[in-house]
């Protein structure tokens, strides 16, 4: 059927129609795409903060232990040894025995695991004793791949309240 201007026009809304499909259903994949990438790299953070929070848990109980005062293996009473403290805490261990080997602990957790080393090495550029507590965290997800988080604290010796804390990624 000719219209007025003597052109055919029947039927030329379904090139029109698939042309607009095609850049609608374009754009949707480059959106779900952008999407996808967003949510992965969402999911890969929260599990690294998971690893850090690990991290920083084994830290807080390393300082915690290194500071908590316990009994005195040697400390019999104020008459027999009064020239030892009653109550002692491995810092105080530290600075009595130079040579005192690390101590190490693994905390096994339900998604994860941390581990806290407590060294007295030498730091480097640093004529005074320091104390490092060393922690690594470990967060395993359902499909057994492990995100790791390492971190350490440094502590001067004759004043623990003086520290520098550095986390390795």
């Amino acid at each position: 059927m000719k219209t007025k201007g003597g052109n055919f026009r029947k039927g030329a809304a379904l090139p029109f129609v698939a042309v607009v499909f095609v850049v609608i259903t374009a754009a949707a994949g480059i959106m779900f795409s952008f999407f996808n990438a967003n949510l992965k790299t969402t999911v890969l953070q929260e599990k690294n903060i998971q690893a850090y929070y690990h991290m920083q848990t084994g830290l807080e109980m390393g300082t915690a232990a290194l500071l908590t005062q316990v009994d005195n293996p040697y400390y019999i009473s104020a008459w027999v040894t009064p020239h030892l403290p009653e109550k002692i805490t491995i810092l105080d261990n530290y600075l009595s025995d130079p040579l005192k080997p690390p101590l190490t602990q693994t905390i096994n957790l339900p998604n994860g695991s941390v581990t806290v080393r407590i060294s007295s090495p030498l730091k480097p550029g640093s004529m005074l004793k320091w104390i490092r507590v060393e922690s690594e965290g470990v967060y395993k997800d359902g499909s057994d791949t492990e995100y790791k988080n390492k971190g350490s604290v440094w502590y001067r010796a004759d004043n623990p309240a003086i520290s520098e804390q550095t986390v390795d990624n």
